[in-house]
């Protein structure tokens, strides 16, 4: 109205979940802005999450899997979420040359996950099918951990004709603080989710992470001529994380990095039909806190990679199409730690291969539309140690496939749309040791993951400019496959429907 906007979204969701994972679910987003003068304006977003899921990291052994189970591994486990966020927008054009955009930021959550523990003595036992499952105690333990982050960004967008061409520059800085209060509280089944009394041990752990960083960086991109620009860049950042333990009177551990990090990327468009672009650039990612601090094994660094693009794209009649190669060099990769579950090390790794897609515009309201990924080499540069073994020297990367491919037949024609998709998915090692065995109880996140593909058939029909009634069918076929590995086997969701309806007003 005039110069203000205002929104309201809510949804409420509750289902009794694939593999009896049942949920209850709200969410909402509150959003405002107005102008305040010609040349800016302001926006106001406040968030609200909460989630109550029946779900856990607990999966099936191999003969509750080859049995077609669909029953929860953990079917007293609760894992309940809630999260707030608020965020301000200020928008300057200064002049049509010039803009600033600044965004201040929070976001608190909470995560209490309660997990029933396993008895270490004899951590399996039979169901009334004969079949393999957990055997758990009368003690849960929470995993719970409460996350505050706050910060703010801003940037710098200029037009300019320094050199004698037309130019575009983005400058930036931006500061960010997180935090995170990790504790393991113990409760019974007589009690769910009421802490054992901290003089009985009923805390295992009671720890604060936290994390600052600052960073700037600055980018041109310098129109050469009409049909070719470079855009070059530099970004610098440090990163700082501490570990205090609040059941000890020890110091507080810390880390920190200091990063440089170049960009260069180029286009050039030889014909509607035919660009050519490329790029160069640095990347770095800091570990996560439970990698460097707290093991035997802390990396030194944090994990840097060379990363090369190269690639064609364009369009003639009714084709459009794109084929790129790239390049992932780490000098120091280092392994995924979560608190300690995986024992990281530094050195080096490399992801090597190509893409492509495609789409053809067919008669009468249908279309093609397909992808295909292929990283032939995607492997470790020299030997390691973990906790699940020896990694070797050329290991395939874990969760790696060498083969990801999509395929989509559209139709849009009047108020009818519908598709038929097509996705395969190449098989995966779930750990760097390549061991092909799935072994919850001796290598819980290890073993082959097979390939699979899913065939998914959506729709909607306006039967009004504002009603609409939409479908789906995902997993077409009833596809039974491996989606993932975490103490078990993960398995895929079955073939499952979806129909709603939408009236915008």
């Amino acid at each position: 109205s005039g110069d203000a906007i205002f929104g309201l979204w809510a949804t409420k969701a509750s289902s009794d979940g694939w593999m009896d994972k049942e949920w209850d679910m709200t969410d909402v987003m509150v959003k405002a802005g107005t102008a305040l003068g010609d040349d800016q304006f302001v926006t106001a977003k406040f968030t609200y999450y909460e989630n109550d899921a029946n779900i856990s990291y607990r999966g099936y052994f191999q003969d509750a899997y080859d049995a077609g189970a669909t029953f929860n591994p953990a079917p007293d486990d609760r894992y309940e979420t809630e999260r707030k966020s608020f965020d301000v927008t200020h928008d300057w054009d200064i002049n049509p040359n010039m803009r600033i955009q600044t965004i201040a930021y929070w976001m608190e959550t909470t995560r209490d996950y309660w997990r029933y523990n396993i008895d270490r003595n004899n951590p399996t036992t039979t169901n009334a099918d004969g079949l393999t499952v957990w055997n758990f105690t009368d003690i849960l333990e929470g995993r719970n951990r409460d996350f505050e982050r706050y910060g703010i960004d801003s940037r710098l967008f200029l037009v300019h004709d320094a050199f004698g061409i037309h130019n575009e520059a983005e400058f930036g800085l931006r500061y960010l603080h997180e935090e995170m209060h990790d504790t393991r509280p113990r409760a019974t089944r007589a009690a769910p989710r009421s802490p054992i009394a901290v003089g009985d041990k009923g805390t295992r752990r009671n720890r604060l992470d936290s994390a600052e960083s600052w960073a700037a960086f600055a980018q041109n991109r310098f129109y050469l001529t009409d049909a070719f620009n470079v855009t070059a860049g530099l970004r610098v950042e440090r990163y700082e994380q501490g570990r205090k333990d609040r059941m000890s009177n020890d110091p507080k551990d810390t880390f920190s990095n200091t990063e440089f990090l170049p960009g260069l990327g180029a286009t050039y468009e030889i014909s509607p039909a035919l660009q050519v672009y490329g790029s160069i650039y640095r990347a770095f990612q800091p570990p996560v806190i439970g990698s460097v601090i707290g093991v035997d094994d802390a990396p030194t660094d944090a994990e840097k990679s060379l990363n090369l693009e190269f690639g064609v794209r364009g369009a003639t009649g009714d084709w459009d199409y794109e084929i790129s190669a790239f390049q992932m060099d780490f000098s120091n990769q280092v392994d995924p730690g979560v608190s300690g579950i995986r024992n990281p090390n530094e050195g080096s790794a490399l992801i090597r291969g190509m893409e492509a897609a495609v789409g053809f515009q067919l008669p009468q309201g249908f279309r093609l539309d397909g992808n295909v990924t292929w990283v032939p080499v995607a492997k470790y540069g020299e030997e390691r140690l973990d906790r699940s073994g020896t990694i070797a020297k050329g290991n395939r990367l874990p969760y790696s496939p060498e083969w990801v491919a999509n395929l989509a037949l559209s139709y849009n024609q009047g108020p009818l749309k519908a598709a038929l998709m097509y996705n395969y998915t190449d098989s995966v090692y779930g750990l760097g040791n390549n061991v092909r065995e799935i072994d919850p109880i001796n290598n819980s996140f290890g073993g082959l993951v097979s390939s699979y593909y899913t065939v998914d058939l959506t729709a909607s029909y306006d039967i009004t400019q504002q009603f609409t009634v939409f479908g789906a069918v995902k997993n077409l076929t009833d596809e039974r496959y491996i989606s993932g590995l975490r103490q078990g086997i993960y398995a895929g969701p079955e073939r499952n429907y979806e129909l709603g309806v939408s009236y915008r007003f």
